[in-house]
């Protein structure tokens, strides 16, 4: 699908943090909606404007580091930006990056200007 709409990952409710401090969660819960809903993210999404410089070095299977930078989403390799990532779950990644979990966006493909990632929790 042209843009960044169609095959985006849902979120798979089966996974459990632990460091659970009741942020952002159902306050009867302390906050495990939050954690479960934080370590299942999974999505497919487009790198937005990406940087010429950076997406010549790129291949499918790199990692980039997933930054939010006042609101906005950055994708770095090697600490430059590689671009911007808008799913519609942006906001949700936002949070859980606030209450302390890190991503990565996998590269998964590249079409000329085009990069496809997917934002999945980074690995311990």
């Amino acid at each position: 699908m042209a843009g960044g709409g169609g095959g985006y990952g849902g979120y798979n409710h089966q996974s459990n943090r632990g460091n659970d401090n009741g942020a952002n969660g159902n306050p009867s819960e302390g906050g495990h909606q939050l954690a479960c809903d934080c370590d299942a993210i999974c999505i497919d999404t487009i790198l937005n404007s990406p940087q010429q410089d950076v997406l010549t070095i790129l291949k499918v299977g790199d990692i980039l580091l997933v930054k939010d930078e006042m609101g906005k989403l950055l994708a770095l390799k090697d600490k430059k930006i590689a671009g911007s990532l808008t799913p519609p779950e942006q906001a949700k990644i936002i949070s859980c990056i606030a209450a302390g979990y890190e991503y990565n966006a996998v590269v998964t493909g590249i079409n000329g200007a085009a990069c496809r990632v997917q934002i999945k929790p980074k690995a311990s």
